[in-house]
């Protein structure tokens, strides 16, 4: 795992993992932890491998093809909104950041918002 610490786009920060061999991370539960302490607890928000489907705005998707659920994220995940979203509005991205309270959480962003992100290289 590694951070891209330039703010990019949901796809420009893919594009730029896929640059280096990998792509947008998507961590295991373990991986997850190792990464909160070590690449993420500096900063406010990141992008992860996760989008909301166009077809359902409740399910999202990892760039890997795994389905997100409570059990995947390990950590609270009531704040990706369940809302419709309008053509106007854009694709609805995975991003993972930090409350006022200092916890972290997974919010659904939208995919054009600029963000740093966490990239994974392939095994």
């Amino acid at each position: 795992f590694y951070r891209i610490n330039v703010v990019y786009s949901f796809n420009e920060a893919r594009g730029v993992c896929q640059k280096y061999g990998g792509d947008l991370a998507v961590p295991n539960e373990f991986q997850h932890l190792q990464i909160q302490s070590s690449l993420i607890k500096d900063a406010k928000r990141f992008y992860f491998g996760g989008y909301k489907l166009e077809n359902d705005s409740n399910m999202i998707q990892f760039v890997n093809g795994a389905n997100f659920s409570k059990d995947t994220c390990g950590i609270k995940c009531e704040h990706i909104d369940n809302k419709t979203d309008a053509p106007s509005c854009g694709k609805m991205c995975l991003m993972y950041q930090w409350t006022k309270s200092k916890l972290p959480i997974w919010n659904d962003k939208f995919c054009n918002m600029r963000s740093k992100a966490i990239c994974q290289t392939r095994a």
